[in-house]
């Protein structure tokens, strides 16, 4: 392994790369994990009618359930822990919105989350994190006495925070670099044991090595955390910007590569008015004010594409519409 290092520092790789490879040997070496066997089907026969029988009675789970969006359990089964998910839209889509309600969703299940917000800083992502959940306006949060925050807003803000105590929610503001992304996500999973990955935004990712054009370097981007999601055992979300057309600007190859992919819109921006959903024999339909938003399931390697649900928030919650009761 060390014959290895010299190798690559040689060639010029990544030193941040380099370490944190090196520091996953040295602990798969002391852990004895380095040699993995050969698995053949017949042999896991046994172990895999175990997992569906623990499943089935709910010992362990099918799949991290998301509370705020139902429909994403529906359509998907729940987030496995090796799934890649696109989440894209244009501009003021609640692209984000949607990852981070996702994210804390996982924290408050107690599972670890890591966010590498490339397009925003530690403190406003976690003034929008604690606005979601604590019930005040994020403007009070990021400019107190400009909007007007009370005394006992602040007070009730304070005490609101506490439920935070049980989660763990890593965020990196600070490292924009692809290679030091991906090593800083294998140290935090040796080390916190993280259960979801958010990358915001693809466009924003920085490379030390040269490509031919963008859509290689995306392409590069979403190859390998797909296989680092499989290794890690961690599923990842990655944002992606979208052009005017509602596609993925920066490369389809984000689409093909992902196990999921979800689109976001602002309908009333767009001039669409209404939504039609339910079955034939029961249609329904709905009608978007300005604070709604249509997410769209427009790839899911596993199930139905093209499956629609409404968010918005309620009060300071991001969440699901319930269209039932419209």
């Amino acid at each position: 392994k060390t014959n290895e290092v010299q190798l690559r520092a040689k060639r010029g790789d990544d030193v941040f790369e380099i370490l944190s490879s090196l520091g996953e040997d040295i602990y798969s070496i002391e852990n004895n994990v380095m040699i993995e066997r050969d698995r053949d089907l017949y042999e896991e026969l046994p172990y895999l009618i175990s997992q569906v029988e623990n499943k089935y009675n709910g010992e362990i789970s099918e799949g991290i359930k998301i509370q705020s969006f139902p429909s994403i359990n529906a359509a998907t089964g729940g987030i496995m822990p090796d799934d890649f998910i696109i989440i894209y839209g244009k501009e003021k889509s609640a692209k984000t919105t949607v990852t981070e309600r996702i994210a804390l969703d996982f924290a408050f299940q107690g599972i670890p989350v890591a966010m590498f917000p490339l397009e925003m800083s530690f403190d406003a992502s976690a003034y929008k994190a604690l606005s979601m959940e604590c019930g005040i306006e994020y403007l009070k949060l990021r400019n107190p006495k400009g909007n007007g925050l009370s005394e006992n807003e602040f007070l009730d803000f304070i005490q609101r925070t506490k439920k935070f105590s049980k989660t763990k929610i890593f965020i990196d503001d600070k490292t924009f670099d692809f290679d030091k992304i991906i090593g800083k996500m294998k140290i935090l999973k040796r080390k916190h044991n993280i259960g979801l990955f958010v990358i915001d935004y693809a466009g924003l990712i920085q490379a030390a090595r040269k490509f031919e054009a963008k859509r290689f370097e995306l392409k590069h981007y979403s190859s390998r955390l797909k296989m680092l999601g499989k290794q890690l055992k961690t599923p990842i979300i990655l944002v992606s910007q979208a052009n005017e057309n509602g596609k993925t600007s920066e490369s389809v190859d984000l689409l093909r590569d992902c196990d999921f992919a979800m689109l976001c819109v602002k309908p009333f921006h767009d001039g669409i008015l209404s939504f039609n959903y339910g079955t034939k024999g029961s249609p329904r339909h709905y009608d978007f004010t300005e604070n709604d938003f249509l997410v769209t399931i427009e790839r899911s390697r596993f199930g139905r594409d093209r499956q629609n649900f409404v968010v918005g928030y309620s009060g300071t919650k991001f969440i699901e519409r319930d269209l039932i009761h419209k």
